[in-house]
């Protein structure tokens, strides 16, 4: 159903960690973000029986490219090509090393830097500011990697029980398995994040990385198991006499349609503060504007 799949992109652009990223200026995140899905759409394709070495350089092209603006993305193609390889891919294994191998081939020398200190693997692109991380005990569970630009908390709880919902359907087992490998993957890399305090050669001090790529694997595969919860639900509730299952069916639902109406709601109204601010167009001091208005009107380059 289109309207299912564009709510799911509409709730997967809404994410905490997206709304965040903009919010805290995190670049990397915000590039991860968007290759997500093209990653995820490879690595689909490289796991199938049918898989070609292409599918291996093809996801290890996009996959160079999500590390090179946050190195946690390789991290998570780490463990998520470990668990694909002894369950859907055992025959896959030469197409799984060809794209994980292919980010730190193709950014040398830097992946040399990162073999010195590891700790560079958790960090993304920009220094870190160290008032911009700290998470809630719930933050983890309902999406939010911590900091300013996250949605208030209660706003992903649709996200959480359509995805619960896609265990309850006994169709496309494989891709609701699936979703939920990655999802798991992405809380528990999402707590640990939280709990550590790592220091990189060009920081002063140690601090706890932000796991902003971790919490949007997370949503992503909390869609995917939606979509599929979402896939004939309606025709199969309706089949049925009316009671509990309905009610449920109902309940979730809204809730889910209501969470990115609501982040979308929130972000308009709220804005993008914190640390970002609107400042005062007027950048030149006074006198160098006045001057500017004169009959020669020198022009002043600003840096």
């Amino acid at each position: 159903d289109g309207r299912v799949r564009a709510w799911a992109a509409a709730a997967y652009a809404l994410l905490p960690a997206a709304t965040g990223a903009i919010a805290q200026g995190r670049l990397g995140t915000a590039v991860v973000i968007v290759l997500l899905p093209l990653i995820g759409h490879a690595a689909y394709r490289l796991i199938q029986p049918t898989g070609t070495s292409r599918d291996g350089w093809w996801t290890g092209l996009l996959l160079t490219v999500a590390t090179a603006f946050a190195p946690l993305s390789w991290v998570l193609a780490l463990v998520l090509a470990g668990i694909a390889g002894v369950t859907v891919a055992r025959g896959g294994w030469p197409r799984l090393a060809i794209a994980l191998a292919t980010p730190p081939v193709l950014l040398l020398p830097w992946s040399l830097t990162v073999a010195r200190h590891p700790t560079m693997l958790f960090f993304e692109a920009g220094l870190p500011g160290p008032g911009l991380t700290g998470m809630g005990p719930l933050d983890p569970l309902f999406l939010r990697p911590g900091g300013p630009g996250m949605v208030p908390l209660g706003f992903t709880l649709g996200l959480l029980l359509a995805g619960l919902a896609g265990l309850m359907r006994h169709i496309r087992r494989r891709a609701v398995l699936a979703g939920w490998t990655v999802t798991l993957v992405g809380y528990f890399v999402t707590i640990a994040c939280g709990q550590l305090a790592l220091r990189t050669p060009y920081m002063a001090h140690g601090q706890a990385p932000w796991p902003g790529v971790a919490s949007a694997l997370m949503g992503a595969g909390l869609l995917v198991s939606a979509l599929v919860a979402a896939h004939g639900a309606r025709e199969r509730v309706a089949q049925r006499s009316f009671g509990l299952v309905q009610v449920g069916f109902v309940a979730v639902s809204v809730l889910a349609f209501l969470a990115p109406v609501a982040s979308a709601a929130w972000w308009v109204v709220r804005g993008a503060d914190d640390p970002l601010t609107r400042r005062d167009p007027a950048v030149l001091p006074a006198y160098v504007a006045v001057e500017g208005q004169t009959a020669d009107r020198p022009r002043t380059l600003v840096l």
